[in-house]
């Protein structure tokens, strides 16, 4: 990414806090450890309201060890929280040997939550030119059932509350992932296939399910 979309990234923030009245959450992905402190300082600057921090880390180094990991999120974790003051969510993926151990331990570092789970970018064959292309960057509603899974073994264990993401389309979609113990839920694709009005029709799905229950 280039400092001028990050710039831009900036003052989409800045230009989001002065419209709107709801929490402008900013979410980040970085490689460098000095780039996580910087941009999550330079975020806070820009007027969020809390700072997600999307780690995709996908375990294909076969040098690295289970304790790099989780020393990778433990050291950044706590640079971020000496050098920010706002609320600080965590987005992981699945790629944890002992995820429900790790999560826990996880959510006793000070963090608001955990948010479960991101896409990693995925990748398709062409087999005519024999080369990589990209997959769709839609999300699957497949994808649900693996993200209520973990929602429901975790919603107990965990010290900070749980986003559930990935794989969520429709209301009823969204009701399943409360009743899972989720305290909200993050939509994406969704959005890009039916637009930013199905939002509301979601809402007001829950708001009718909620009214007979």
């Amino acid at each position: 990414i280039t400092g001028y979309e990050i710039d831009n990234y900036y003052s989409l923030i800045r230009e989001a806090k002065r419209s709107l009245s709801l929490p402008i959450v900013a979410s980040i992905n970085c490689v460098s450890y000095s780039n996580w402190v910087a941009y999550a300082k330079r975020l806070q600057d820009a007027g969020c309201d809390a700072i997600e921090l999307n780690f995709m880390v996908l375990p294909s180094n076969v040098e690295t060890s289970v304790d790099d990991i989780e020393r990778l999120f433990d050291d950044t974790i706590a640079a971020i929280k000496r050098s920010i003051t706002v609320p600080i969510l965590v987005k992981v993926g699945k790629y944890f040997t002992d995820m429900a151990k790790f999560l826990s331990k996880l959510s006793w570092s000070g963090i608001n939550g955990i948010t479960l789970f991101n896409k990693t970018i995925d990748f398709d064959i062409d087999t005519n030119n024999e080369a990589l292309k990209p997959a769709s960057i839609i999300s699957a509603p497949q994808r649900l059932y693996e993200t209520l899974r973990w929602v429901a073994l975790l919603s107990d264990k965990l010290r900070c509350e749980i986003s559930a993401s990935s794989g969520i389309f429709t209301g009823d979609d969204v009701v399943k992932a409360l009743l899972a113990g989720a305290q909200t839920v993050q939509v994406v694709s969704a959005l890009y296939e039916n637009g930013i009005g199905h939002i509301h029709d979601m809402n007001e799905y829950l708001k009718n399910w909620m009214e007979k229950k």
